[in-house]
């Protein structure tokens, strides 16, 4: 997804069309978050999780233009989800 909250590629088990509708929303809050750390000492923005009553969403930067985001249930593991997705992000945008 770009930082400007449009799905660059988008792959889903259950076809979750409000997960399209969070998208920009999750642009803008990953976008001011990067404004947020190019304005204090914090480093770069790496990976954020967001955890509701029935979900949880994984975001991590991959690019400079570009984050992951990753909708699960709330049963699904966030440990594993974050050992499941790259950190080497070059394998993921080398075609974008």
């Amino acid at each position: 997804m770009g930082y400007d909250g449009i799905v660059v590629e988008s792959v889903s088990k259950d076809n979750d069309e409000s997960f399209h509708d969070l998208t920009i929303e999750l642009g803008q809050i990953v976008k001011n978050i990067g404004e947020l750390s190019k304005n204090s000492n914090t480093g770069p923005f790496n990976e954020m999780v967001l955890q509701f009553d029935q979900a949880k969403i994984l975001l991590r930067s991959i690019h400079e233009d570009y984050f992951l985001a990753l909708l699960m249930t709330k049963e699904e593991s966030i440990g594993k989800s974050q050992f499941a997705v790259p950190t080497d992000p070059s394998s993921l945008v080398k075609n974008l």
